[in-house]
């Protein structure tokens, strides 16, 4: 009896030993795990133990690290708080089908921002002026980091209605990473005029930064401008003229390049808009309105999307929307617009477009995503040329499939209309 007590032992230590030692995999093995994680799983996965949770943090702060293998999620304010120094951030995951709130994002801003509002989303950053002061800051909401920009003075007033970024902001890992990038806004009522601002990182404390030359400087035509993006250190702008119908030949929309190599941004080319196919608006239609977006593929092509609805009123109901995309991909070679009628670059992308800089995404490789897709933010049909409503609330998220030709409303966020917030922005999430 005693012999097979001793033997049962014996087999109870080889078992044990045999077991994987969960907390202490090898780090090449953490990172191939964190890669397929998004970013609630590596919240949870460095929350296991202490040795997860230091191979966490190194991944995250590792040069693998890019918050470009996450899925978008939508961001929108909360109309829980009334204070908006105090304003809540909501996160819809769209993988979980869940949603997340941040309390007092914009608490640690300091003096200079007792009414901030969201301009724009870059890199999973947020770029942030204050209504009254005319402040400015890019913060992450993730992880709380924060950079300063310097107060606009020179623009009489108007407020910055969209900004965007040449390169993630995040303070440099390595020397190979670029120790600046630039910032553009538009400012004015609706669309707006252009200016940059050239971020040098440096210093003891990003915040008191003396590397910088703290000023806004102005550029581009005197018209206004509807959307911007970066590619390859170039600046896309696309230029908007209020005047015109919506018909081939009928308009004379823009499309600027920029070239930011230099200190002083320079124009190098002008497209014209696409031509447009017969019938797509009628402009005897009062109830149509259009939409123009500039976009970026994974392979690097330049995208004109044109967003065209139309509110119908079926059954005596009037809140029903039609609407269709027409996009385009820029031939540069032969400076001209060529349709796409099928897939985005080799197939499988998906676009989320609105407020914040564009996002491009494998939507293979998210289950939550349809392929050869646009996913718009958009503001309520009725309030589309209401100045004093422009920023007002959140509506409609609508999803257009390229190879489909349909578009449908697969969310409504209704928030409260009695307080002053930004539309929703789509962000790709950023813990470092």
């Amino acid at each position: 009896m005693a012999e097979l007590d001793r033997r049962c032992v014996r087999i109870r230590l080889q078992q044990q030993q045999q077991q994987p030692n969960w907390l202490e995999l090898p780090s090449e093995l953490v990172e191939l795990i964190m890669k397929k994680l998004g970013l609630v799983d590596i919240i949870r996965f460095k929350a296991v133990c202490r040795s997860w949770y230091k191979a966490g943090n190194s991944y995250t702060g590792g040069l693998v690290y890019s918050p470009n293998n996450q899925s978008p999620w939508l961001m929108f304010p909360s109309s829980e708080c009334e204070s908006p120094h105090e304003r809540h951030l909501c996160f819809f995951n769209f993988a979980e089908q869940k949603q997340y709130k941040l309390k007092n994002v914009f608490q640690g801003l300091g003096p200079g921002f007792d009414n901030p509002y969201c301009v724009g989303s870059s890199y999973g950053w947020l770029i942030v002026f204050d209504e009254k002061s005319n402040n400015g800051c890019i913060l992450n909401p993730f992880s709380g980091s924060r950079i300063k920009l310097p107060t606009i003075t020179s623009f009489n007033g108007f407020r910055v209605t969209k900004a965007i970024l040449s390169s993630d902001p995040t303070p440099p890992r390595s020397c190979t990473k670029s120790s600046s990038f630039w910032i553009v806004i538009m400012h004015g009522l609706i669309c707006g005029r252009l200016a940059f601002y050239n971020y040098k990182h440096g210093g003891d404390h990003e915040d008191n930064n003396t590397t910088n030359n703290n000023t806004w400087t102005g550029f581009g035509e005197f018209f206004l401008y509807a959307d911007l993006i970066f590619h390859n250190n170039h600046l896309y702008a696309l230029q908007y003229h209020e005047s015109g119908p919506l018909v081939p030949g009928g308009r004379n929309d823009l499309v600027e390049v920029w070239d930011f190599d230099n200190y002083i941004p320079k124009k190098v080319a002008t497209f014209k808009n696409p031509a447009f196919p017969l019938g797509i608006i009628n402009p005897g239609v009062k109830k149509s309105c259009y939409n123009i977006y500039l976009a970026k593929s994974l392979d690097d092509e330049i995208l004109y999307v044109l967003r065209v609805s139309a509110k119908v009123t079926i059954d005596n109901d009037t809140d029903h929307y039609t609407d269709e995309c027409y996009v385009y991909k820029l031939v540069y070679s032969s400076q001209r617009w060529e349709e796409i009628v099928k897939t985005f670059g080799d197939g499988g992308q998906s676009l989320f477009l609105g407020e914040n800089q564009c996002i491009s995404i494998y939507a293979r490789k998210f289950p939550e995503w349809k392929e050869n897709s646009l996913y718009i933010t958009v503001r309520p049909y009725t309030d589309r040329f209401k100045i004093n409503r422009y920023f007002e609330y959140v509506h409609k998220v609508g999803v257009y499939h390229l190879q489909k030709k349909d578009q449908n409303h697969f969310m409504e966020l209704n928030l409260n209309s009695e307080h002053y917030y930004w539309t929703a922005f789509w962000i790709v999430p950023n813990l470092f």
